[in-house]
């Protein structure tokens, strides 16, 4: 029992230190950089079109995932 309440108080004060969601690099932010890319040095195979509409799409959805998420959790946050 002491062994788990350890590991647990060893949990919350890494937690409080720093937090894995506070420094990442979001989803979207890292598509970007690839599309970027993209743009500036194109595709081995050719086939940049294709590579481009892919990443664009992808990087749209990870931005609509990235801002329900940051409204789910101001609203946890506030209470409602």
């Amino acid at each position: 029992m002491l062994e788990v309440e350890t590991k647990c108080a060893g949990w919350r004060r890494r937690q409080e230190e720093a937090s894995p969601l506070e420094t990442r690099i979001p989803a979207s932010e890292r598509t970007s950089q690839k599309l970027n890319d993209l743009l500036s040095h194109g595709v081995a195979d050719g086939n940049a079109r294709a590579e481009l509409l892919k990443r664009a799409v992808r990087k749209i959805v990870e931005e609509a995932l990235e801002a329900e998420v940051s409204e789910a959790v101001d609203l946890s946050t506030r209470g409602a």
